[in-house]
């Protein structure tokens, strides 16, 4: 009679009392067949996925979601010593309630450690390097002191992962909502600098104070303090009435904020100059990072959308801290925040999270850390807000307003004096149809 064995993450996930997002099944016979049965009871169908070397049988009905594999090698035994992780290596046989535990799983759940099967399981699959952290990542374990010494002699066969596998285990560890303990054990064993390249001149790069260390010391810090942030939240403004709750950013949007504030700085190197005086400046390398991590995911093939976020906050991350300096100066105009959150839509709230973790990993001091972080609560909580209702109202004029009471033809001027025209109304210039048209003639003079 075949063999029929929960296994895997399903398997570990339930010894921990966690409802699996899945079960995963081996069999020791023909997979189609225990897949057949499955489907009867649970009223699915048999779908077979993958290649003929490598392939499984999924049954899925309603949220339930059941992958029959056929086993690898002659037995559950064989099978078991391919595996990565040793929690992910026992086999329960519902049949006889009989647990299969060769290489100490079960110990290891109960000391919440990651630990490898074998020295072969990252040649193997140097993705499995990847995994190890984000397991560590989102179950909050402890990765062996002998598996982080054998990914530091492995990272480097990282690059022999594709990068489409690359960017899933990445942004599954971002997701998890405590990771920047396991994200310095990655960079630690060298397996992150393997992973992004871009980071490794961050460690020999110095900065002037308020930084605290070489970049790539900030970077982990400000990672460390977004993370904190998106845990707990930014607070409402104290202004005499509780602010409105700001929806929380949804998993996967924390996740790619989190690989922006990874990447934020990997132009620093790269715009480094020292002036006269002796201090060290880095103009423009919002910039010059935003085209680094375009290449960077390109590289892991990241998608478009994930590619235009981290670009965006990447090129921008620095505006809060120059609209907070000009509050400081007195020279915040309602026009210089227009901009900025025209130009960060939609972004707007993640760049605030972003800039408030940048500036907590710098030694500022509690008092400018504090006003900062009020007046990046007020944009969030207030002019925000009020730019939004503003914008979702119609413009005061169109183009053809324009074509036909200024008789201008259509051209890229038109469409740059529209915008500048909009520009006023969200700031609040103007306010009529006629000032609108006013300021139209006005902008269209040579």
């Amino acid at each position: 009679m075949d063999g029929v064995f929960v296994v895997g993450g399903s398997l570990r996930d339930l010894a921990m009392g966690r409802p699996p997002t899945d079960v995963d099944i081996t069999v020791t016979g023909d997979p189609y067949h225990a897949a057949r049965q499955i489907a009867r009871r649970i009223g699915g169908r048999p779908v077979r996925l993958g290649k003929d070397d490598r392939f499984i049988y999924r049954v899925a009905a309603g949220e339930r979601i059941f992958d029959i594999a056929p086993v690898e090698g002659k037995d559950m035994a064989s099978d078991l010593a391919r595996r990565d992780f040793t929690v992910n290596a026992m086999a329960w046989d519902p049949r006889t309630d009989t647990l299969l535990d060769p290489h100490g799983g079960m110990t290891d759940l109960a000391d919440r450690t990651i630990r490898m099967v074998s020295d072969s399981v990252f040649s193997a699959d140097p993705l499995r390097m990847l995994r190890a952290f984000r397991l560590c990542a989102t179950l909050e374990f402890a990765l062996d002191a002998r598996t982080g010494a054998r990914i530091a002699i492995d990272a480097f066969r990282i690059e022999q992962s594709a990068g489409e596998r690359i960017s899933a285990e990445l942004f599954k560890f971002f997701q998890a909502p405590r990771s920047a303990a396991a994200l310095t054990g990655m960079d630690r064993c060298g397996l992150l600098r393997c992973v992004f390249p871009e980071l490794a001149p961050l460690a020999a790069c110095n900065q002037d104070p308020p930084h605290n260390g070489d970049v790539l010391a900030h970077t982990l810090a400000a990672y460390g303090h977004l993370e904190n942030l998106l845990a707990d939240g930014m607070g409402p403004v104290m202004t005499g009435k509780t602010a409105p709750p700001l929806e929380a950013l949804d998993p996967e949007r924390q996740g790619l904020l989190k690989c922006a504030i990874l990447l934020h700085d990997i132009g620093k190197p790269a715009a480094r100059t020292i002036e006269a005086d002796g201090r060290i400046r880095f103009h423009g390398h919002g910039r010059i990072g935003a085209a680094l991590a375009q290449k960077a995911a390109r590289r892991l093939a990241f998608s478009n959308r994930q590619r235009r976020y981290i670009e965006t906050v990447i090129a921008h991350h620095l505006r809060p801290l120059s609209l907070f300096l000009a509050h400081g100066r007195g020279q915040l105009t309602p026009k210089g925040m227009t901009r900025f959150f025209r130009a960060c839509h939609p972004y707007v709230p993640d760049l605030l999270h972003h800039a408030v973790a940048d500036m907590r990993a710098k030694a500022t001091g509690e008092a400018t850390g504090k006003a900062f972080a009020d007046f990046a609560r007020h944009l969030l909580y207030r002019e925000l807000p009020a730019f939004s209702a503003q914008a979702a109202r119609p413009p005061l004029i169109s183009g053809h307003d324009l074509m036909e009471g200024l008789a201008m033809a259509p051209s890229p001027l038109l469409g740059r004096i529209l915008d500048r025209v909009e520009e006023a109304r969200l700031a609040g210039t103007i306010k009529t149809r006629d000032e609108a048209l006013a300021l139209a003639h006005n902008l269209s003079k040579p």
